[in-house]
Order: structure tokens, then sequence, then C-alpha cells
């Protein structure tokens, strides 16, 4: 959770008991969105200044990996998603040879 009163963000546990702080941000006006990738870093939509936003990104311990991204300010980013990786597809021989197998399988 984002805490933009007490700038951190707060870890709980998967029965929603608090574990208390994840990261102490560097951002007074404390973040927005939250998203992690496919590793556990995860990302913070941060609105740092009047001028500029910026998504900020820490490893899956809290260590402060620094901007991820940063662009003129859009009022505040609220809202992250990333897309899942693409699942590579079996190659056409791949798939012939499978089917063969069944095929011979069945006789």
């Amino acid at each position: 959770m984002s805490n933009n009163e007490a700038a951190n963000i707060r870890k709980f546990s998967a029965t929603g008991v608090d574990l208390g702080n994840f990261v102490i941000t560097a951002f007074p006006d404390g973040g927005g969105g939250l998203a992690f990738d496919s590793a556990g870093t995860l990302y913070e939509a941060v609105e740092a200044n009047p001028a500029v936003d910026n998504i900020h990104k820490f490893s899956p311990l809290g260590v402060d990996l620094g901007n991820f991204a940063t662009f003129p300010a859009v009022d505040g980013p609220m809202f992250l998603a990333f897309e899942p990786s693409p699942v590579s597809e079996p190659s056409s021989l791949t798939l012939l040879a499978m089917g063969l197998s069944v095929l011979v399988g069945s006789f």
C-alpha cells in the first residue's frame, strides 16, 4: 500500500496482516499506483514535483533502484499496469512431431 501521508509503502501478508514498512520513499507527496513485474520488482507512480512525474523502481527486498521512467508532469500519475510477457509459440516442426506421435500412438 502506498501511503501518501507518511511517504512509505507498507507490506501486508497474504492474510492481510500489516508487516510494516516495505520502503520509506523520498517523495513527501507519496506515490500513486503500484505494480510488480514477474521478477518481483516494485514500480511506484510518483508525482515528484510540479514539473516532473516519474515511475520509481524498488527491488523485491525494498532496495531503491532509482527512476524507471521520468516524464513531464501530467497532474500526478495514479495507476500502473504491465503487459504479461509473451509466451513462446511452438514451432511448426514441433507441432508436426506432436501430431505424428499422437497418430502413431493411436494404432
